[in-house]
Parts: structure tokens; C-alpha cells; sequence
């Protein structure tokens, strides 16, 4: 790991953000409960969630340890913007058991309060946006080959796999394995109590585990009473066949290439089989209209991908696609060319001086 990498990660974990002194005693003072000092200590506690979800792991890779670092720094800022603006809010509140009830601007202070607390939600909802878009650019700097190692091993069986994802078929593979090797071992275990009444001496099972299970079964008020209950086995059996039919329909997908690319008039529409993409790539950037619509039939743009405008390969993406760009027909591909070939002819003999043209 590197070390300048940890360093900042440890400083930026041990200093709490940085609170108006002036505006938690004011709040302080405009309440019986030391408003100020509970907003301080939350704004503690809400820093110390970011460290307590995202750490520096050895099984990152650099770029990811480097993210969490980056992530921290913004989200310090965040936090101390956010607590700031609550306790700046909250000192404009004045409580009538403070003003006392006399002459009390009781409408007025409603308005504040109302201010306060929408201001409140508001940056709650951000800061839980930053925390869920931090997990998520996390999760696209993982290795492809370490997300469908966990999905093999079951830390992602809860997560769902996007059919559109380019590594479906892998991690669905990776995921049946999982479920296989599972429904294999619960039936082992329902065996093995059967025949010895006790979970001890099951491999890979601690006696400590062994008893604890035993206990269990016991406690359990079921008439058939056995390690995992029926409706475990199958449920899990009905995840197997799920999957196994998502494998089939993407396998079943991939190998139909019947869905071929056309042109049309100012671009052209490719069949990418290797990424499952419909793609279309325009010859110059598309009016707003045409940019609206696209968005309005399923395509986003992918800078990553040549600017191109895709959704998933589907015979559904290629009837969006002619609907509003029609395919050029093969008498103006003739024709094109037609005029491509006559203006090479006409094009003038140029002198040329030293291989340099004149």
C-alpha cells in the first residue's frame, strides 16, 4: 500500500471537520439543550461514517486506495459545509422558552424553523448520495475478475447481475456455481444429522458450530427438524433454475447475430456483439432535437465509447434506431459514390516543387 496514501487517510480520519465556534454558542445560547454542541457532535458522528464504510485495503488496487482518499477530502468538505449551514439556520431560531412569550414573533419564527429543516433534509439526502456514488465509482474500479471471484464465492449472491452488463454470462456463471455448491452442502448437512442425530463431526464444522446448531435444531419448533428447513433447499433450487435460465437466454442471445448495422444519412448504426451494444455514430455532433430524442427511445451517449449513442443489442434497439434514422437506401449509397467518383475526377492536377505541392 502506498505510504503517503495511508498517511492522508489516517490524518483525514483523525481530524474532524471544522465547525463556527461562534455559531454553536449561539446556538447554545438560544437553547435549553445546547442545540450547538448536539450539532457539532453529529456532524462527528456522520464524518466518522465515511471512515467506518470506506477504508484502505490491501486487496484494492492502488487507484481504488487513491479514490477513497480523494472521496474523504470532499466528503470532510461536505460535512463542514452542511453542519455549518444547519447551525447558521438554527441560530436564527429563537425558542419562545428563551424569547419568553411576550410580543413573540411566533409566525415569523414557524417560517425559520420550516427553513431550517428543509435546508436539514436537503443536505441529509446529499450527503447520502455522496456516500451511495462513492460505493458505486468503488465498485467500477474493482477488477472484473475479483467481482465475479466474490460473486463465486457468495459475498455478491444478494446482488443483482444487469443482463446488460458485458460480464453477465460470467458472473452469472460465477453465481450458479455459488448456489450449486451451497444447495450441495445443505443437503450433505440435512444427511449427516439424519444418520447421526448431531451436527458433530460434519466436515469443515467446528464441534463449537456443531453444538451451537445442535442447540438450534432442538429449539426449533418445526416437526422435521434438521439443519436447514425444507423451504431453504427450495428456494435456493428455485435460484438455480432463475439463473440457469438468464444464462440460457443470454447465451441463447449472444449466438443469434442476426441483428446487422445499416447506414443512414449522416452515420451509421453497428451491431457490437463483443460489448452487446447497439451503437450509432454520427458524422458530427447531433442537433439537441435529435440528442432528446435519442434519449427518448433508450440511447445514452458513451464518451468512453466513441461517443457513441447505445442501448443493449436488441431487435427492439434496432426498430428504435430505423424509426428515426432511416437506413440509406442502396440507391443513394450509388449515387453518393457516383458524385465521390466525378468530383476525384474533376479534381485539378496540382504542380508539385521539391514533393511539396503548389
Amino acid at each position: 500500500m502506498n505510504p503517503e496514501i495511508e498517511r492522508i487517510y489516517l490524518e483525514l480520519k483523525s481530524h474532524q471537520p471544522k465547525l463556527k465556534q461562534d455559531l454553536v454558542d449561539s446556538c447554545n445560547n438560544l437553547s435549553m439543550y445546547n442545540a450547538g454542541t448536539n450539532i457539532m457532535n453529529h456532524s462527528q458522528s456522520a464524518y466518522a461514517t465515511f471512515f467506518s464504510t470506506f477504508s484502505l485495503e490491501e486487496s484494492y488496487t492502488e487507484e481504488q486506495n487513491q479514490l477513497v482518499v480523494e472521496r474523504a477530502t470532499a466528503y470532510k468538505s461536505l460535512i463542514q459545509e452542511a453542519y455549518n449551514d444547519n447551525l447558521y439556520m438554527r441560530s436564527k431560531v429563537v425558542p419562545v422558552n428563551i424569547a419568553g412569550p411576550s410580543n413573540y414573533p411566533a409566525q415569523k419564527m414557524n417560517k425559520l424553523m420550516n427553513s431550517h429543516m428543509t435546508s436539514e433534509n436537503m443536505w441529509v439526502e446529499k450527503i447520502n448520495r455522496f456516500l451511495e456514488n462513492t460505493a458505486s465509482m468503488m465498485e467500477k474500479l474493482t477488477p472484473v475478475a475479483q467481482v465475479i471471484e466474490d460473486y463465486g464465492s457468495g459475498q455478491l449472491s444478494s446482488k443483482p447481475i444487469s443482463s446488460s452488463d458485458p460480464h453477465a454470462l460470467e458472473k452469472l456463471t460465477a453465481k450458479l456455481a455459488h448456489h450449486n455448491l451451497k444447495q450441495g452442502e445443505m443437503k450433505k448437512a440435512n444427511a449427516h444429522y439424519r444418520k447421526n442425530n448431531t451436527m458433530v463431526g460434519f466436515k469443515n464444522m467446528t464441534d463449537t458450530a456443531a453444538m451451537n446448531m445442535d442447540k438450534h435444531i432442538d429449539e426449533d419448533y418445526r416437526f422435521n427438524k434438521q439443519p436447514y428447513p425444507s423451504f431453504q433447499l427450495t428456494n435456493n433450487n428455485a435460484t438455480i433454475k432463475s439463473i440457469q435460465k438468464r444464462i440460457d437466454t443470454i447465451t441463447s442471445h449472444r449466438s443469434d447475430q442476426g441483428i446487422k448495422g445499416y447506414r443512414f444519412e449522416g452515420g451509421k448504426v453497428v451491431a457490437n456483439y463483443e460489448i452487446d451494444r447497439l451503437q450509432i455514430f454520427f458524422d458530427e455532433k447531433p442537433e439537441k432535437e435529435m440528442r432528446t430524442t435519442m434519449k427518448s427511445v433508450g440511447f445514452s451517449w458513451s464518451p468512453k465509447n466513441d461517443n457513441a449513442w447505445q442501448r443493449q443489442l436488441t431487435s427492439n434497439a434496432l426498430y428504435a434506431a430505423k424509426r428515426i434514422l432511416p437506413q440509406i437506401t442502396q440507391e443513394q449509397i450509388i449515387a453518393e459514390n457516383e458524385i465521390e467518383e466525378t468530383l476525384q475526377e474533376q479534381e485539378p492536377t496540382r504542380m508539385t516543387f521539391g514533393g511539396m505541392s503548389m
